[in-house]
């Protein structure tokens, strides 16, 4: 059956009203601090003097498809036309995996030397990761004009929640509430867009893996000390959470290397 679109005017206002639902929600919990025990991460051995050395260089794995991802879009895809309906959507492809590089150092970073402040430049690079990607499906999911216009908007919400937590925290009275929803709302919005809206190109079906491994991510760094202990003392599962969040970008590229554009019948 074909959209009508009075439908898409419909699926539209749900993702509109899903993300208000998840706004209204997030701050209709009082502000949320930094619990200092995140810090407190199961594997602390040091080797060739680099302290936390499994959590810091478990975050080579984004440095490796990050830069995966930049070679493929420069060397492959200079004929733009060829695998993209805009150009801007090439832009916004780079961004994303240049972002996925960035996550190496800031969370490589972070982990040498575990706190608040160390943490702010680790969660920075992650949210330009997370808006890219939100605005790549808008893009190709609901409108391009809206998803350009919106990219600007959500990577300055994106910084501004690092740092308006970051500052928060400094005055002690930290309120992660923000940062929440910049990580989690794409999460959720995102797998509806997919479901929704059709794309303009194939393989769509490989974004799940996205979100799946995502997901896996956050289970491993519950579970950090209960996985470090599992394996008796040989990987912690918060090391583990970085190779399969980056298996997340890994899995942004198999997409974009197999797709191809759909003719759209006018």
């Amino acid at each position: 059956m074909p959209i009508t679109k009075n439908n898409k005017n419909k699926k539209n206002l749900f993702i509109v009203l899903l993300s208000i639902f998840l706004v209204i929600l997030t701050y209709s919990f009082p502000p949320i601090p930094q619990d200092l025990e995140y810090h407190n991460f199961a594997d602390k051995r040091t080797f060739l003097s680099i302290p936390n050395f499994g959590d810091v260089m478990g975050n080579i794995a984004f440095l490796i498809f990050g830069i995966m991802g930049v070679h493929y879009i420069c060397s492959q895809c200079k004929d733009w036309e060829d695998i993209f309906y805009n150009k801007f959507e090439k832009f916004l492809w780079k961004f994303f995996f240049i972002a996925i590089c960035l996550v190496t150092f800031g969370s490589g970073y972070y982990h040498f030397s575990p706190d608040n402040d160390s943490l702010m430049w680790d969660r920075l690079p992650m949210t330009l990761g997370f808006m890219s990607f939100f605005a790549i499906t808008i893009i190709e999911r609901i409108n391009y004009k809206l998803g350009v216009r919106l990219f600007p908007i959500l990577l300055v919400i994106g910084v501004f929640s690092v740092l308006y937590w970051s500052y928060t925290e400094n005055l002690g009275e930290g309120d992660l509430r923000l940062y929440v929803l910049v990580q989690f709302l794409p999460i959720i919005v995102i797998p509806f867009m997919l479901f929704l809206f059709d794309s303009p190109y194939t393989h769509t079906k490989k974004l799940i893996n996205v979100v799946v491994w995502y997901l896996i991510a956050k289970v491993l760094e519950h579970f950090d000390h209960d996985i470090f202990e599992l394996t008796q003392n040989i990987v912690s599962g918060h090391t583990l959470k970085h190779v399969a969040a980056a298996f997340s970008a890994y899995y942004m590229m198999v997409y974009l290397k197999n797709r191809k554009k759909i003719e759209i019948k006018s």
